[in-house]
C-alpha cells in the first residue's frame, strides 16, 4: 500500500472526527431507467485551514461481492461532483487514482474511479465484504471520501442529488437496490487531507 494511504488508515483507526452534518440514508430501487434522489443537509461552516469531506458507504446490494461498474452521478448544490475540484486536485481521497483487481486467470487490471460520461465507480456487494478480486484498496471497504470543500454551502442548506445510473436490464431484471448510507460531512485539517489525496 502506498505510504500516504497507510497514513490515512492509521489516522482513522485512532478515531474518525465527529460529523459536522449527518445525511439521511438513501436506498433506491432500480427501474428500467436511472433513478435519482435528493438529500438535504444543513449549512456547514468550514474553518480556515480545514476541508469538508463527504464520506459514505456506496454500493449496489448483492448477497456477496459481485463486481463493479460506474454507477453513480452526483451533484452538490447544482454542480457536478467530478473527479477534480476547482483547484484541479483529485476529489476522491484514500483510494489512489484507480481500483486494482486480479482475476482468477491471474490477469491484473486497473480502472479509474471516475468516468466523465458514466460517473463514479461503485461496487456490487453486501456492504461488508468486498469482491475477492479487488486487490486495492481493500482497507476502505465500501467507504468513499470526497473533498467537497469547493461545493459546500456554508450559509444555507445543502442539496445533494444522487443518480444511480445502473438499471434493471443491466441487472438481469433482478432488483439490486442502490445504497448511499451512513453518509456524513466531516471536517479535517487541510494538511492531513493532502496526505491522502492522490497526486498527479
Amino acid at each position: 500500500i502506498p505510504a500516504v494511504m497507510m497514513l490515512s488508515f492509521l489516522s482513522f483507526a485512532q478515531g474518525e472526527p465527529p460529523a459536522a452534518a449527518t445525511l439521511k440514508d438513501t436506498v433506491l430501487e432500480l427501474k428500467t431507467t436511472p433513478v435519482s434522489a435528493v438529500v438535504t443537509f444543513p449549512a456547514v461552516k468550514v474553518p480556515e485551514g480545514q476541508k469538508a469531506i463527504l464520506r459514505a458507504r456506496i454500493f449496489y446490494k448483492f448477497r456477496h461481492g459481485a463486481g463493479w461498474s460506474n454507477g453513480l452521478k452526483m451533484k452538490l448544490n447544482g454542480t457536478d461532483v467530478e473527479r477534480y475540484n476547482d483547484e484541479g486536485e483529485e476529489r476522491l481521497l484514500r483510494r489512489g487514482t484507480a481500483m486494482k483487481v486480479k482475476f482468477d486467470s491471474g490477469k491484473t487490471s486497473s480502472r479509474d474511479w471516475y468516468n466523465p460520461s458514466q460517473g463514479w465507480l461503485t461496487y456490487y456487494g453486501s456492504g461488508k465484504s468486498l469482491d475477492y478480486r479487488i486487490t486495492f484498496p481493500k482497507e476502505e471497504g465500501y467507504w468513499f471520501s470526497f473533498d467537497v470543500t469547493d461545493l459546500i454551502n456554508q450559509d444555507q442548506e445543502n442539496k445533494l442529488n444522487l443518480t444511480a445510473t445502473r438499471n434493471l436490464a443491466e441487472m438481469n431484471f433482478t432488483n439490486k437496490p442502490f445504497h448511499f448510507v451512513d453518509a456524513k460531512i466531516i471536517l479535517l485539517p487541510a494538511d492531513e487531507v493532502e496526505k491522502v489525496r492522490p497526486q498527479k
